[in-house]
């Protein structure tokens, strides 16, 4: 009995650190605001188009879009003429999430970057 009991808990212990090593992991289930201060970390202002399509390649992100538009896109607020999008997902039961991220330029150059977030599901 004491050793079912045993098992029993270290199913529950390591449950709960998979749990939470994938919360603390994967820094899609952060908020915008934290997602964006990840993404400049990873290629921050000034970084060039080429270095953000090997961001997100490397991440295995996906619907790449590129665009043109000034300082005033209705689409999404972000400053730059230049603008490259993409998102990664991610899910939890019974939903799945998404993190749309839009990079802006100017001169190539990045200046700006917009984060939105959005799950679907139950």
């Amino acid at each position: 009995m004491r050793v079912h009991t045993i098992v029993r808990f270290s199913a529950v212990v390591i449950g709960v650190l998979g749990v939470a090593a994938e919360l603390s992991l994967n820094p899609l289930r952060r908020s915008d605001a934290q997602i964006r201060e990840w993404l400049l970390k990873q290629a921050p202002l000034g970084s060039s188009v080429e270095d953000v399509k090997t961001l997100v390649a490397e991440r295995k992100w996906f619907g790449q879009h590129e665009g043109w538009g000034g300082a005033d896109t209705r689409q999404f607020p972000l400053r730059g003429i230049h603008w490259l999008q993409s998102r990664g997902q991610y899910s939890g039961l019974p939903w799945t999430c998404h993190a749309r991220a839009t990079w802006g330029f100017d001169d190539e150059k990045l200046v700006d970057v917009y984060v939105e977030k959005w799950c679907e599901g139950m």
